[in-house]
């Protein structure tokens, strides 16, 4: 099994952390077909090449296309990692995803 760590001391977001995994060599076909699994409907994914003073990276662009945004409770959370565990995206880390996302509820902090 491979690992890969990312430091991010500062926090990283989601489009970002998809921008890293395509610029590290993970296919992008591949990726939306696995994001597909997860049936969650809304939302369309792209990539592109861009440059930022001098340094050059993979741009996510996450666009929602549904008309209403949704608001998601620690029940809808619960599902989607459900999913994830199901098509096999992850597994051994679903004790410390609950733990996280039950402290950010349980104190009112609010979780991008």
């Amino acid at each position: 099994m491979r690992t890969l760590y990312f430091d991010c001391f500062a926090g990283i977001s989601g489009d970002m952390t998809l921008g890293a995994l395509v610029a590290a060599g993970v296919d992008a076909f591949a990726l939306k077909e696995h994001l597909a699994l997860l049936d969650l409907a809304g939302y369309e994914i792209s990539f592109e090449q861009v440059e930022r003073s001098g340094i050059s990276a993979t741009r996510a662009i996450v666009r929602v296309t549904g008309e209403e945004k949704r608001h998601r409770h620690l029940s809808d959370i619960s599902e989607i990692i459900l999913a994830l565990i199901y098509v096999g995206i992850i597994g051994f880390v679903l004790d410390r995803i609950v733990a996280l996302i039950a402290t950010f509820v349980t104190h009112g902090t609010a979780a991008n």
